[in-house]
């Protein structure tokens, strides 16, 4: 349990998927997704202040606020719906520690849709980066 630690996380991303049908007069469909993630999770490590790999999970909970917008053949962009509310979250992840200040890290995290909302979807965000620890 030395290892482990709670994680105030701040995720805003952006999606944008295009579909156009194979027929050529049909128009070109753009969805475009956008949100903000405020989480607090609990981050478990199963690995020694030394290892070399040292994998995680981590299992919280947030605030989302979430905007899906739709374009059809180039037109006007239109709000298709709006999410906001408390989220559970959760994510698995590792550090490959190169030094003992400095690590690479890998992860998966994912939240649902607020829990008043129906269906339940879940999205998710990998991510890379590094960590310097003084």
């Amino acid at each position: 349990m030395e290892m482990s630690a709670v994680e105030l996380s701040y995720t805003n991303g952006y999606s944008e998927i295009s579909v156009k049908s194979s027929v050529p007069s049909d128009p070109l469909y753009v969805n475009q997704t956008n949100f903000q993630l405020l989480a607090l999770d609990l981050v478990i490590s199963f690995a020694e202040r030394d290892d070399f790999f040292q994998p995680y999970i981590k299992i919280g909970g947030g605030y989302l606020k979430k905007e899906d917008f739709e374009q059809v053949g180039g037109g006007d962009t239109d709000l298709i719906s709006e999410d906001e509310g408390l989220v559970p979250s959760g994510g698995v992840g590792f550090r490959l520690l190169i030094t003992k200040t400095f690590a690479i890290k890998f992860g998966l995290d994912a939240w649902t849709t607020p829990l008043q909302e129906s269906p339940v979807v879940v999205d998710f965000a990998g991510y890379a980066g590094i960590s310097w620890m003084f």
